[in-house]
């Protein structure tokens, strides 16, 4: 048995999915949230398989959400639910570890296959999206990166610090905060955990510097 919980502020959303949950023999409804915050104590509590979790919910909203799950390590599998195709965030949450997404209109054996897809640890995505999602996925992640970008990234992935990933190559600490700050932006995450996570979920592998006299960029 699948145990889900649904996270979505419109009570008729919600009163849907119960609905068409309860069709399914594989599949138990463990719980609802309204808002951010109840869907994290609802996974909590719960610990279901799923969570099935829609972008726009207030209080915290659905990367916010993701972003907890992820960290406090819940083995919760999060689907994403939404009714916008072409929400940037999508892919953005995407690389910060969702397991995939579906459409809120999607037809229901198209829902269940994409909660059971994510219970069993496999993305899935949405068939008339999911190209150009993977396109943003991977054309505008990692493998955009300039060789700069790259090797800053690189060295990020050994815990190197500002002052030390300077040293390393050779340019200013300014610089350095200057091309940190560029990666987040351009791989859509918060922080340098989630830079490194992002990048190699996208297919990037740290490269093998090669030791050279440093060129000092101010």
């Amino acid at each position: 048995m699948i145990r889900l919980v649904v996270a979505d502020d419109h009570p008729i959303v919600r009163e849907g999915l119960r609905a068409v949950l309860a069709t399914a023999r594989d599949l138990e409804l463990a719980g609802e949230a309204a808002d951010g915050h109840q869907a994290v104590a609802a996974v909590e509590a719960r610990r279901p398989d799923v969570l099935l979790l829609d972008l726009d919910l207030p209080g915290l909203d659905g990367r916010e959400v993701l972003g907890i799950v992820r960290a406090r390590g819940w083995r919760t599998a999060v689907l994403l639910f939404t009714a916008y195709d072409s929400d940037p965030r999508l892919v953005r949450a995407l690389r910060e570890g969702a397991h995939g997404c579906v459409l809120k209109g999607a037809p229901r054996e198209e829902l269940f296959s994409a909660i059971r897809a994510a219970a069993a640890g496999a993305r899935t995505l949405p068939r008339d999206v999911g190209e150009r999602l993977l396109a943003g996925l991977q054309g505008q992640g990692a493998a955009a990166l300039t060789p700069r970008q790259a090797e800053v990234l690189s060295l990020l992935a050994e815990g190197r610090t500002n002052a030390e990933i300077a040293q390393a190559l050779g340019i200013g600490v300014r610089t350095v905060k200057y091309h940190v700050e560029g990666l987040l932006r351009h791989l859509g995450v918060r922080n340098r955990t989630e830079a490194v996570s992002a990048a190699v979920a996208g297919g990037w592998q740290p490269r093998e510097r090669r030791a050279g006299p440093p060129q000092v960029e101010e």
